[in-house]
């Protein structure tokens, strides 16, 4: 019988160096945020440079067929990218640690901002293409890294509202991405290399305390068992959150949001607005994003992970019909392109109240700190493929069902509700351990296996025996004088004689 740890935990508040560590490892969110948003307001800029370039090379204009096809490439590299850097992160994490792989990922950062920035000077959009896939490598790294970094360090009482950080640094980035991506700062033909090389690097120039530390994380994880893909596939205990992970990151992906994100300036004036008007509005979309997150953080803890989720994917199906309906109608009366803005800007509303954050969070959450490593890699991988598939497929799907495009987006968002409402457990102020109960109930016969993937979630008490904390448990419990393990934990059997793979069940 496994027994609560949450009666014995000592809830902390939020202290001046976890803010600070928090506020620098959200950084890298917000680059992700930034380069998913930057390719969209300076699309005919981009397209004129490529047609500009095919000609000189050539000798004659591009069909305008051929120019959406090299654009289409240039969005969804960056989720190619992507897929690599999210599959990555595991091993990264588990090679260097959280911090120093989220440190050595900004050299990446740096070369695919250089690329990008000198596109126009080189006169080629093939270094467009790789400077969007590098940076795509190195947001992929952060989307597995920064998540799993945050959620080992928060304390229990805090782990919702800070798991929601992530997204409020994605909006941030998208926001200001779109903002200098007008026509009035850098959305011109001269200006828009520099706003796709644009980058914040580090809040620290303490790198020699940055490094020690990050050797310091690196000889504490060799101490911890580290699970394979292959173990966390195998496993019938783990195989239930995994399952649920990479749902919860195709709830995100495939709901349609970044049809919005990549190419809302074209479905604002699809919709009969101007091009001056749909860029304001999609500057719109960001701000929104934003205000939405600051109002959703305090929420996450209160109202818990799956109800904020449930509502969020019951309002994008709303307003992903209404904006079918916008879209079918449009030409009979004059007033449905306000319709269709009220309706997408409401389906972001909706999008940034659960599905944009909680996949993330809860994905990191379901897993204890040996098996995390791996489920993120593969959940990540599993978001940046369907991220690449939205951006590659959403411009032939618009030419293809036009009024309709919207309609499989409301088919998945409908498959998805239910699978939340049907699946996935409420881990808001559950320990590791508590969460890993949910799985391991109807299956007893795995659990002393199980446990060896898991050790003794929670408290951070690892495979090795010897009372080791993880990151996250130096963070939860006070130390005391003898540095033994957390005065407020239940008392822990014994490892099994001779057996330090194991740890020991309840």
């Amino acid at each position: 019988m496994v027994m609560p740890l949450t009666s014995g935990l000592h809830f902390e508040g939020l202290t001046f160096f976890l803010s600070y560590t928090i506020l620098a490892s959200m950084l890298g969110m917000l680059q992700f945020g930034y380069n998913t948003g930057v390719i969209n307001a300076p699309e005919v800029n981009i397209e004129n440079f490529m047609k500009d370039v095919y000609k000189d090379r050539y000798g004659e204009d591009i069909q305008e067929e051929s120019v959406k096809l090299l654009y289409s490439v240039a969005v969804s590299i960056f989720a190619i990218g992507g897929m690599l850097g999210g599959f990555s992160g595991g091993m990264i994490a588990n090679k260097f640690g959280r911090k120093g792989g989220l440190l050595l990922n900004n050299v990446l950062g740096i070369t695919g901002a250089c690329l990008m920035g000198f596109t126009k000077v080189s006169h080629s959009y093939e270094m467009l293409f790789v400077g969007r896939f590098i940076i795509g490598v190195n947001c992929g790294l952060n989307t597995s890294l920064v998540p799993m970094y945050i959620s080992e360090i928060a304390p229990l009482n805090l782990r919702g509202g800070l798991g929601t950080v992530n997204q409020l640094a994605v909006t941030i980035g998208l926001l200001i991405s779109q903002i200098l991506g007008i026509e009035q700062i850098l959305g011109t033909d001269d200006g828009w290399p520099l706003l796709l090389a644009l980058r914040r690097l580090r809040a620290s120039n303490q790198v020699e305390e940055d490094i020690e530390e990050m050797r310091a994380e690196q000889r504490a994880q060799q101490t911890e068992a580290t699970i394979s893909m292959t173990e966390l596939i195998c496993s019938p205990t783990l195989r239930s959150p995994l399952i649920i992970g990479i749902v919860m990151q195709l709830s995100q992906q495939l709901s349609g949001i970044n049809a919005v994100l990549y190419y809302s300036t074209n479905l604002f004036m699809s919709s009969g607005l101007n091009e001056e008007t749909a860029k304001f509005m999609t500057i719109g979309i960001g701000a929104i994003m934003v205000a939405m997150t600051l109002v959703v953080m305090p929420l996450m803890d209160r109202m818990g992970r799956r109800t904020l989720h449930l509502y969020g994917l019951g309002g994008m199906f709303i307003f992903s019909i209404f904006i079918t309906i916008s879209f079918l109608i449009k030409e009979m009366i004059d007033w449905m392109s306000y319709l269709s803005v009220v309706s997408t800007l409401s389906f972001v509303v909706f999008f940034a109240l659960g599905p944009g954050s909680i996949p993330w969070m809860i994905t990191a959450e379901l897993f204890s700190q040996g098996p995390r490593p791996a489920a993120m890699s593969i959940a990540v991988l599993v978001n940046w493929l369907a991220n690449f598939v939205v951006g590659i497929g959403f411009p032939t799907l618009q030419n293809s069902l036009e009024n309709y495009t919207f309609l499989p987006f409301s088919v998945f968002l409908a498959i998805f509700w239910i699978f939340t409402y049907k699946k996935v457990p409420e881990t808001k102020n559950k320990t590791f351990e508590e969460i890993l109960a949910l799985f391991r109930h109807g299956n007893e016969r795995g659990s002393l296996r199980d446990s060896r993937l898991y050790g003794i979630a929670g408290t951070g008490r690892e495979p090795n025996g010897e009372g080791d904390y993880s990151a996250r448990a130096r963070w939860r419990f006070p130390r005391d004088e003898g540095g033994g393990g957390p005065p407020t934990a239940p008392p822990l059997p014994p490892p099994l004689a001779n057996d330090h793979r194991r740890s020991p069940t309840y």
